[in-house]
Formats: structure tokens, C-alpha cells, sequence
């Protein structure tokens, strides 16, 4: 087998019915014959994921394990230490995106001398009910003929819009790109995750661990980049009452 250029690490927990769609439209990608892998570390779903999984194998270069559930920080850091590409790209298990995704977010990468970190835009996308035939409808439509087809019901991510902005008032985000670093859509080389030690398993909950992550990535004089063609369209779904105290805590 050709050498792996790009890992893309997806953590997922109970998302069966989003993550096929996800690996779906990882199997619609035109890298121009770069190829990548899909490294997928199941964080103790209570859900057997057999069927989409074998599915999948078919058709994406894929490792998957299954783990007991950890924090987000140590299951990513698994599968960065699985990944066999340079390139690692961070991505959720709940987000669809057009066939030139993993292009966009790999050309930087082999276009440039120093260390760069990609990251790219993030939309969410509302849908009643995922399992549904007008969504399941929707959803194929958007991936085989135009993912911009989404663009009439998404709204942009409210923290992407605000830090997005960065880049527009400084060059390359200044010094404050590192807020930028979130992982539902960035990528970064495995070598210089390698030397800044990974994701702080410090971080025992949801939310930071990735924006600190990019702090680090910032002080090894990382070059940031938006791709503004690496877009990924979130499908919303509900979250527990206590996400922003529990945020809050793991901040502390």
C-alpha cells in the first residue's frame, strides 16, 4: 500500500444514525489520489456500531477500536498514537461535507515549508429527525450532487463567527488564531502533536481541552491557516442541561 498521508481521528459515543453519514461523506472525497485513513476510537457507546462499521471497511482505509469511556482528551490522544498519516485531521462524528473537504484541509500541509495548522469553517444544519426519509433524503442529495444544497438552513457557528473574524483583522489570526483550534474541524501534523505532548488529559470533560491544545500549537510558532473551502455543516442535535457548567468546570 502507497504511504498514508492524512489520519482523520473521529471520537464518537451513541451517534450511529449521524456518524454513517459522516463516513459517507468521507467515501465521496476526491483527494486527487492522496491517500488517507480513518481512524475511529468508540468511546464506550452502549450502541453496537457492527453494522456501519462493516459497512464502511469496504470502502475507507479504516482502524476502529472500542474503548471504555474516557475523557475527550485521552480518547483523541488514542487515535493520534493510532494514526499512521503525517497529517492528522480532527473532525466529530455528527458533520457532513462536500467532496473536496480532505483536500482542502491536506494541500496546505504539502504546499508549505513550516508547520501549519488548517482549520476551516463549521455550520450547523437542523434536522427534525435524522432517521427520517425527507432527512435521510436531504442528507443523500447534499452529498452525491451539491453539499451547498445545506446552505439554505444552515446558520453559521456562533463561536466560529466571532473568532473567524481574527483572521480578517490580522494576518494569519495574529496572536490570537490558537482560539480558532477547535475539533470538529482542524488538522495538524503528528509530528508536532508528538512534541507538544498531545491533548492535556488534565481536562476530564467536555469543551477547552482543544482550544489549549492550540495555545501550545501557537508557542511552537505553528502557522495558522483558514480554509474557508474546508466547511463542515454540524447536524444539531439535543444536548444535556448542564454543557455549560460542565464546560465551565473543566475550565477551571
Amino acid at each position: 500500500m502507497a504511504n498514508i498521508a492524512a489520519s482523520i481521528v473521529l471520537i464518537t459515543r451513541n451517534k450511529l444514525e449521524r456518524i454513517q453519514h459522516t463516513l459517507k461523506s468521507l467515501s465521496l472525497q476526491n483527494t486527487r489520489g492522496i491517500l488517507f485513513e480513518v481512524v475511529i476510537v468508540n468511546n464506550g457507546s452502549t450502541v453496537d456500531y457492527t453494522s456501519v462499521i462493516e459497512l464502511y471497511k469496504g470502502q475507507l482505509h479504516m482502524q476502529y477500536t472500542e474503548r471504555e469511556a474516557a475523557s475527550i482528551a485521552k480518547a483523541r490522544n488514542i487515535g493520534i498514537k493510532m494514526a499512521k498519516g503525517d497529517i492528522i485531521i480532527f473532525l466529530d462524528d455528527d458533520i457532513l461535507f462536500g467532496s473536496q473537504f480532505i483536500y482542502e484541509h491536506i494541500k496546505p500541509h504539502l504546499e508549505s515549508k513550516d508547520e501549519v495548522v488548517v482549520v476551516g469553517d463549521r455550520y450547523n444544519v437542523f434536522f427534525g429527525n435524522i432517521t427520517s426519509h425527507r432527512t435521510e433524503t436531504i442528507i443523500h442529495n447534499a452529498l452525491l450532487n451539491d453539499i451547498n444544497q445545506l446552505n439554505g438552513t444552515a446558520r453559521e457557528d456562533f463561536y466560529a463567527k466571532q473568532t473567524f473574524k481574527l483572521f480578517g483583522w490580522h494576518p494569519n489570526g495574529g496572536h490570537i488564531a490558537w482560539t480558532c483550534f477547535v475539533t470538529r474541524n482542524a488538522s495538524v501534523s503528528k509530528k508536532l502533536l508528538e512534541k507538544v505532548n498531545y491533548f492535556d488529559e488534565k481536562f476530564l470533560g467536555w469543551g477547552g481541552e482543544d482550544i489549549e491544545l492550540g495555545y501550545r500549537l501557537y508557542n511552537q510558532n505553528a502557522r495558522f491557516i483558514y480554509q474557508k473551502n474546508a466547511k463542515v455543516y454540524h447536524m444539531e442535535h439535543p444536548v444535556g442541561k448542564n454543557r455549560i457548567e460542565n464546560l465551565a468546570k473543566n475550565m477551571n
